[in-house]
């Protein structure tokens, strides 16, 4: 079985743990026994509605973040301020660190959903931006040489491992910045799993 298989299913279990006690079983019922086909059937069920996909195009796999709110890419800022805005208009400023969902498409795009507040819920999510296929992942020492990153109080998944900085830097050069959690790579650096998935050398 290839690496892409154990990551899609592993994906597709850690994304569970987002919804309801009872979706959580329902969605775990039978997870260990999934094909590949099945597992990316799974988790484009979970997760299609968070991302704009293109005709014929699919998620081979979704990672939970949190969005980081040091140096900034262009297109997040604008991409951002628009959403704060709509989340502004129906219920005031929120100052909470909204998650992003990062999206790895079979076309090789990489395509990011940003949390948004609406009548003061959360866990809305609505695409801000799509990365070109070719987009490579840097660690921080790679992205921010010499600086020294303070991570979130918290990983967006809970528990003890810190979350680990990610910088996504597409062929035109755009970024984007997030902390993804930890333990959705088998227990392997996330840039080079990410990297190897997308067939982008490190």
């Amino acid at each position: 079985m290839s690496v892409s298989y154990y990551l899609i299913v592993l994906v597709a279990i850690v994304a569970v743990v987002m919804i309801s006690r009872v979706a959580q079983k329902r969605a775990l019922a039978g997870v260990a026994n999934l094909s590949p086909d099945q597992a990316q059937a799974r988790i484009n069920d979970f997760f299609g509605s968070s991302f704009n996909l293109d005709p014929d195009e699919k998620l081979q796999g979704v990672w939970i973040s949190e969005e980081f709110q040091g140096v900034k890419g262009a297109g997040r800022q604008v991409a951002g301020a628009a959403l704060n805005s709509l989340a502004g208009a129906a219920i005031g400023v929120s100052t909470y660190v909204p998650q992003v969902r990062v999206g790895l498409t079979t076309a090789g795009r990489v395509l990011f959903s940003r949390e948004y507040s609406e009548l003061g819920s959360r866990g809305n999510f609505k695409q801000v931006d799509a990365f070109e296929a070719g987009t490579q992942a840097l660690d921080a020492a790679s992205a921010f040489p010499g600086e020294a990153l303070k991570p979130p109080m918290q990983s967006p998944l809970g528990g003890g491992a810190p979350p680990e900085f990610v910088q996504f830097r597409a062929p035109s050069g755009k970024t984007y910045e997030v902390w993804i959690a930890a333990g959705q790579t088998m227990g392997g650096p996330f840039v080079a799993t990410f990297n190897a998935l997308s067939g982008v050398a490190s």
